[in-house]
């Protein structure tokens, strides 16, 4: 047999892209989890179940849990009251829903606008709020985009949400590993 032979396993992983891509998922995947929990215990609370006094203000449509490790507060369609002023809310968007805990906070913002758009708003805009080790990728039309302040790491993601084709933005921040 000619020509090039299979790349060994440990290059594929190693490679770049691959490992961009590995993060991304990672990411993505962390995401994911904690918007889930903060869905389950939305439902938990909203069902009666009293889970360390926890409470949910229907008018407000805030739920909060109390952990092992502290509170944690969900909210729908609203920022948390203390999100930091150097992340710009992108201006054509709508918040969706927003977890607070003592480790970070996690906002999903939706927009018409394209990831194209969005992704380069938020690539000058933390450069321009003082933020460093911006750094970016995009797959397959949904980008990442990491970056670090202080003691703060900044993670967000933008990808099409195939139900409705709306623009999803989720804004990561916590403090830096």
């Amino acid at each position: 047999m000619t020509g090039k032979s299979a790349p060994k396993p440990t290059e594929v992983i190693t490679s770049p892209s691959k490992k961009k891509t590995l993060l991304i998922i990672a990411i993505a995947f962390v995401i994911i989890v904690i918007l889930a929990l903060g869905g389950y215990f939305v439902k938990l609370n909203s069902t009666g179940s009293d889970l360390n006094n926890n409470s949910m203000t229907n008018a407000q449509k805030e739920t909060t849990v109390n952990t092992e490790n502290g509170k944690i507060v969900i909210k729908e369609g609203e920022l948390p009251k203390d999100f930091p002023k150097d992340i710009t809310i992108y201006k054509n968007s709508k918040v969706e829903r927003s977890t607070e805990g003592q480790e970070g906070t996690v906002v999903i913002l939706t927009t018409s606008d394209s990831v194209a758009k969005v992704t380069e708003f938020y690539k000058g805009d933390l450069k321009k709020n003082g933020w460093n080790s911006i750094e970016s990728s995009s797959i397959e039309g949904s980008s990442f985009i990491t970056a670090k302040k202080d003691e703060r790491q900044l993670v967000i993601t933008v990808i099409i949400d195939e139900k409705d084709g709306m623009t999803e933005i989720s804004i990561v921040v916590g403090v830096a590993q």
